[in-house]
């Protein structure tokens, strides 16, 4: 009992350490100026990043091979969408990685698309993607928005941040697929895990 203290103990003052560190406009850019949010779950301490440049490449793509709809797609597609979309990462700060991400596509007025949200799946049931989607739901800029998204299995997640089942009502169209090259764009982090904080 007492590891698992001293462990939760560790945790929430790496969280506490890592959240004051955080010069709070270092991770914000024009559209993206949520503040980063951390909390302590069980053992392990969860921050949320906002902006594409906060997001860890490398573990971006790893996690989308957990998704039904982005598993094929190759770097430089999730590059291009990270780009044009309000992200969101969630890391744990004593396993040193992003275990978790999501993004919204938005026109910043009326409404905004959730897609692409995703957490490793060792790191399920301990409350971060539920966290994830409240700090999207909750930040500046899409607060005040409808939300919408399509899925099939998550309904307990969505309906826990607001969401609401509307059957039949929302139609889609599948895109032409055209092969798609490797791309090598620029890398987030640069091989880093996190951007760089003040502990």
């Amino acid at each position: 009992m007492t590891a698992k203290r001293d462990i939760r103990r560790q945790a929430t003052d790496l969280g506490r350490k890592f959240f004051q560190g955080i010069s709070t406009g270092k991770f914000r850019d024009k559209k993206e100026n949520s503040r980063p949010q951390y909390e302590v779950h069980g053992n392990d301490a969860y921050v949320v990043l906002t902006g594409a440049a906060n997001m860890n490449m490398d573990d971006v793509m790893h996690l989308m091979k957990f998704t039904k709809l982005g598993k094929d797609r190759s770097r430089e597609q999730v590059e291009k969408a990270m780009e044009n979309s309000m992200c969101f990462g969630i890391y744990s700060l004593l396993d040193h990685k992003q275990i978790g991400y999501a993004r919204a596509v938005t026109d910043y007025a009326t409404c905004y698309y959730v897609t692409d949200v995703v957490t490793d799946p060792e790191y399920r049931g301990n409350g971060a993607a539920k966290q994830l989607m409240e700090t999207m739901v909750n930040c500046d800029e899409l607060r005040e928005l409808r939300g919408v998204l399509l899925t099939k299995d998550a309904m307990p997640l969505y309906e826990s941040v607001g969401f609401g089942n509307y059957a039949g009502t929302f139609m889609d169209r599948k895109p032409e697929i055209l092969p798609a090259e490797e791309g090598a764009g620029e890398v987030a982090f640069e091989g880093s895990w996190l951007p760089e904080a003040n502990i």
